[in-house]
Parts: C-alpha cells; structure tokens; sequence
C-alpha cells in the first residue's frame, strides 16, 4: 500500500514537473520572439533612416555541410542527422521570423494611421 502511495506521489510530482517545464519552454519562448521583435525594430528604423534595404536571410549552405563531414570524418548517417537539425532550426527561426514580421506589420499600419489621422485633424 506504501508503494502504491509513492508511485502515486511520484507520478503526480513528475506531471506537475512536466507542467512547469511546458509553461517554462513557453515563457522562453516568448520572451525571445520579444527580444527578436525589438532587434528587428532596431533595425527596421535604422533602414528606414539610412535608406537601406533588408538582406534576402535564405542561405542554407551545403558546402559547409560537405566540408564539416569531411574535417569530422563524419558518416552519411551522422550528416543526414546534422541536414536535418540545421533544416529544424531553420524552420523555427522562420516561424519566429514570420510572427516578428507580423507584428512588425501591425506596428508599421499603426504608425501610418496615426501619420494619417495627425494631417486630417489639423486645425486652421
């Protein structure tokens, strides 16, 4: 009877642990789509004062990848595994792009009302 109570003491610390570190990941997350948004408005204004255009940002270089798995004597089964990290990250730095972008949007429709709304309302 004790050991069953322990399991289930133990199973109940183990999902509340899983909760907190789902709601950690989470936070994590958010906070650096945030940092990300405010280095890309950074940007985004100094482009915008100096006249400069974005950078295309889709570069996947395989050379690299066939030059690191001839240093590391890497097998082909290792380099497909490293092939597909490096297109997972890719992927999620696109969606953290994607929400930057999106939010970047919002801000610069807002930014251009008000611009509107501020040479409509003068007064005489």
């Amino acid at each position: 009877m004790d050991k069953e109570i322990n399991e289930n003491k133990n199973a109940k610390a183990e999902k509340k642990r899983a909760k907190e570190e789902a709601r950690y990941q989470k936070e994590r997350q958010k906070s650096r789509i945030d940092g990300q948004y405010k280095r890309e408005k950074l940007r985004e204004e100094m482009r915008q004062k100096y006249g400069l255009s974005k950078p295309s940002s889709d570069c996947t270089d395989y050379k690299a990848v066939e030059s690191v798995q001839k240093d590391y004597k890497m097998s082909e089964k290792e380099c497909a595994e490293l092939e597909r990290r490096m297109h997972e990250q890719l992927m999620e730095k696109k969606a953290v792009d994607r929400k930057v972008e999106k939010k970047l949007d919002k801000r610069k429709k807002k930014k251009d009302l008000k611009e509107n709304v501020k040479g409509v309302c003068t007064t005489q």
